[in-house]
């Protein structure tokens, strides 16, 4: 496993700031009955930091916290399994694990962003945690972050994250930095998300009103995917960082960079992960033809 420590997500330069002291809000949020579906994905959480490979780091969790609080480390949380030509990762590069109240020492040797989720029932009401020896994380999140300064920290190379995120209302995707480059306008990248999620939701809940009742849909770009798939559906969807023509249309949608067939995966990957009635029906087997409808 050594042999693969800083290969992939990658390893965080000495000169990168170890934060102490953060405080990260955790949601709290009470699911309503009709929704709580079986096939329903715990709902992560970014906390805005990224752990450092083999470094450890501490989570304080407050007292009186109600509900199963987990965290994991890395979003890449598909293990490859029926590769036939060889690795091109560790099979296994994320970490998950319950959290307790008072002090939890958590190291990962692959490192990459903590989140934080409820396994079943959530604590209903938000909840702060102390994070300790992390760093941040290169995050532009929809209507809040400054596009000049996202872009200024993105393009420098001198001391610059591996990885960062694009954070919507209903849709986060968490991209190494050489991608991040390439986009030229974050928001209206996720506005375009935001919106096609929306539309698909109709088909599942008849509205879009609350991350509470569909969790924030999550898509990644991964080193390799099992049985060397380009593109992989699932909580998180996994797409090929080595496909050049998936990674344009992922980044790309608002402009219909990509190809059209490209640009149909990730539909179906969003429409197929909310398993809308029309999805699971013996007739219509692809989200596409349902949004034709619904348009």
């Amino acid at each position: 496993m050594w042999g693969w420590i800083g290969a992939y997500p990658g390893d965080v330069g000495e000169l990168r700031e170890r934060l102490d002291d953060v405080k990260v809000v955790v949601k709290g949020y009470t699911k309503l009955p009709a929704f709580n579906l079986v096939a329903e994905p715990s709902y992560w959480q970014s906390s805005g930091l990224y752990v450092v490979p083999v470094e450890p780091i501490e989570v304080i969790v407050p007292d009186g916290v109600v509900g199963d609080l987990r965290y994991q480390i890395g979003v890449a949380d598909i293990e490859l399994k029926g590769i036939s030509s060889g690795l091109n990762r560790f099979p296994i590069v994320t970490q998950k694990g319950k959290l307790v109240a008072g002090l939890n020492t958590l190291k990962h040797n692959f490192g990459g962003h903590l989140y934080f989720y409820y396994e079943g029932a959530a604590n209903p009401a938000d909840i702060t945690l102390t994070v300790n020896s992390a760093v941040q994380s290169i995050d532009f999140v929809v209507d809040k972050t400054d596009i000049n300064e996202w872009t200024n920290i993105v393009q420098d190379t001198v001391n610059a994250m591996i990885w960062g995120e694009l954070i919507g209302k209903n849709v986060a995707i968490t991209l190494p930095m050489e991608e991040l480059r390439n986009i030229s306008n974050p928001q209206s990248l996720l506005v375009r998300y935001d919106e096609l999620i929306e539309d698909i939701s109709e088909f599942w809940i008849g509205s879009f009103t609350s991350v509470d009742v569909v969790p924030l849909w999550r898509l990644y770009a991964d080193k390799q995917l099992p049985s060397n798939a380009t593109t992989y559906f699932g909580y998180p969807s996994g797409f090929e960082m080595g496909d050049k023509a998936i990674m344009s249309a992922l980044i790309g949608l608002t402009g219909g960079v990509g190809s059209e067939a490209d640009r149909k995966f990730i539909y179906n990957a969003l429409g197929g992960n909310y398993l809308t009635p029309w999805y699971k029906s013996n007739v219509l087997t692809s989200v596409m033809p349902q949004l034709s409808t619904f348009y």
